[in-house]
């Protein structure tokens, strides 16, 4: 069902049980059939009230006994994610790091729990704890248009991390494996970063000093255990001339 359908059977339900009140709302808002009824429904319903429906049922099903593909947790996070230009705050979410999929949990007039896949290239970003994930809409050294959490946002460049999970056999028990690859995102290109040498040798003119820094800082290897520590490397690499 599209959603200029249910919002005009949410009308009509609306007119059936609160006819006086909400005809003079619609008189004040001056509804239009013929304009985009989204924009007037959200004005009247406001953003926090508007659900989160423009998607495709999800089937959440758990694979693995102790491990799992979303991000930090099976259970529900709460979290913002800015969808079709429209943000919404604090609602619940999965993101599903095997598939690169985010999940909502659907309310609304079903009677049911919904799971709900949101069309990806419609989500500009979404934020669950304290990681910010992005679209980005090419292809980047082998990996599809997905989801990107950003690690750094600088003055000269950008650091971006592409999480995936896939599931393997180990032994008899199946198991969620985590991968973690990183790129820089410098003068509208990718490159990929492992460590402070594949920074030093992209910034060559400034190679003796990032690897001097990093060495008196004992950073090398860029990891997820290690994200925040490689950070004070990239800030320091951004107050340089590149």
């Amino acid at each position: 069902m599209t959603r200029s359908a249910i919002i005009i059977i949410t009308l009509f339900l609306v007119l059936v049980v609160h006819k006086e009140s909400f005809s003079q709302q619609i008189i004040h808002k001056e509804l239009d059939l013929s304009q985009d009824l989204s924009i007037w429904y959200d004005s009247v319903a406001g953003l926090d009230n508007t659900v989160l429906r423009q998607g495709v049922l999800a089937d959440v099903e758990r694979k693995a006994l102790r491990t799992h593909p979303f991000l930090y947790d099976y259970k529900w996070q709460s979290g913002d994610v800015l969808y079709q230009e429209q943000q919404f705050k604090n609602v619940r979410l999965l993101y599903n790091m095997e598939e690169d999929l985010l999940i909502t949990m659907g309310e609304g007039f079903s009677p049911y729990t919904q799971f709900i896949e949101l069309k990806s290239d419609r989500i500009s970003n979404f934020r669950i704890r304290h990681s910010l994930y992005i679209w980005v809409n090419e292809s980047i050294q082998g990996n599809n248009s997905g989801f990107y959490e950003i690690i750094f946002e600088g003055a000269q460049f950008d650091l971006l991390a592409k999480r995936t999970k896939t599931l393997n056999l180990n032994g008899t028990e199946l198991i969620y494996d985590q991968k973690d690859q990183y790129f820089v995102h410098y003068n509208d290109e990718y490159f990929v970063i492992r460590n402070s040498g594949d920074l030093a040798r992209k910034f060559k003119s400034n190679r003796r000093r990032i690897k001097e820094f990093a060495r008196q800082n004992q950073i090398r290897k860029l990891n997820a255990q290690v994200d925040s520590e490689f950070v004070e490397l990239l800030k320091f690499c951004d107050n340089l001339e590149l």
